[in-house]
This record gives C-alpha cells, sequence and structure tokens, in this order.
C-alpha cells in the first residue's frame, strides 16, 4: 500500500535537485500531517467516550454521582491540549510546505498548476471551513464540561469555589476555551 510518499532518489549516484530534496520534504510533511488528522480525531472521539463512560456513571443512581461529574472538567484539558496540540502541529506542517516547499514544487510560479490545499480559489473557503471545524471542536471540548459544573453548582449546595475539584475544572474548562479561541483567531488572521 503506498503512503503516497515520493521514492528517495539514492545520494550516491547523483546530487538531489532542490526539486527533488522539495518532492521528498513534502511526501513526507503531507504523511505526518495525514498521520495528525487520524490522532486528532482518535483523541476526540476518545474524549466523547471518556465523557460518555463517566456521564453514564454518575447518572446511574439517584442522585447523581456529583464527584464523577466534577471529572468531565478536569479530562477536558487532557484531551484538549492533545487535540490542540495536533491542529497547531499540523498548521505547523502546511505553513512548512506553503513557506519553505512551494518555490521548490512550483506552487508560486502563478503558471503551474495547483495542489488542491495551495489553491487561490480555496484560500477562503479551507479557512472558513477551518474555522467551524475548529469551532465545533471548542464547542463538543468545552460544551459537556460547562454543563457537569453548572449542574455540579446547581446541585452541590456549596459556593462555586469552595471545593479544589471544581476550582481544576473551572480552570481546566477555562484553558480549553482559550485554547481553541485563540485558534479560531489564528486562523481568522492568516486568512
Amino acid at each position: 500500500m503506498s503512503t503516497g510518499a515520493v521514492p528517495i532518489p539514492d545520494p550516491l549516484r547523483r546530487q538531489l535537485s532542490d526539486a527533488e530534496l522539495a518532492q521528498c520534504f513534502y511526501g513526507a510533511a503531507r504523511a505526518e500531517i495525514l498521520q495528525r488528522l487520524s490522532l486528532r480525531e482518535q483523541t476526540f472521539l476518545a474524549w466523547i467516550t471518556a465523557v460518555g463512560v463517566v456521564v453514564g456513571f454518575a447518572v446511574k443512581n439517584a442522585p447523581p454521582n456529583l464527584m464523577l461529574l466534577q471529572i468531565v472538567p478536569v479530562l477536558s484539558l487532557l484531551f484538549g491540549v492533545a487535540v490542540y496540540r495536533h491542529h497547531t502541529l499540523i498548521d505547523y506542517l502546511a505553513t512548512h510546505i506553503n513557506q519553505e516547499l512551494a518555490a521548490h514544487l512550483r506552487q508560486s510560479d502563478d503558471s503551474a498548476p495547483r495542489h488542491w490545499d495551495n489553491s487561490r480559489t480555496l484560500k477562503t473557503t479551507m479557512t472558513n471551513f477551518l474555522t467551524t471545524e475548529v469551532l465545533v471542536y471548542l464547542a463538543l471540548l468545552a460544551g459537556p464540561p460547562i454543563l457537569c459544573l453548572l449542574y455540579v453548582f446547581q446541585k452541590g449546595g456549596h459556593a462555586m469555589f469552595e471545593d479544589p475539584l471544581t476550582i481544576l475544572g473551572s480552570l481546566s474548562t477555562f484553558t480549553v476555551i482559550v485554547f481553541g479561541t485563540k485558534k479560531v483567531v489564528s486562523l481568522r488572521r492568516n486568512r
């Protein structure tokens, strides 16, 4: 099965041209992007599963176990950092392709054919799509923790910041919201 990578020519036979090296580096960067996309999706699915399991156990008996619900916001930080780390590394790899390899791949030549992810006509569409995608991730990473915190505050019978686990969960959820917001702002700024 082909990974889409360009085979590396034998350097002992001749000197590689910049275009050949760029093709090899492009293939490696694209393979890394695809791997990171897959890891991001797996991490996100693990988050959805973890939330379902924790909330399921918490509400299994009446009254719901508030301590278990307080774990969801803390978990959001762990999963949120992993998801946004993959987002960031994918962006760095795409920037590397567009800024350092494009000239050697004839992507800066107006007469050359362009790869779809380097298309000028798709740039706005891709930015809008990526912004929507990040907003959906943000909603699904921050929404369940916010709902759990609100429920705990309402049913817990204690002040919002008396319990250390609630404080940690609130800070974790806030951090995930900051990461997601920063990512959206970055996408819109680089438009």
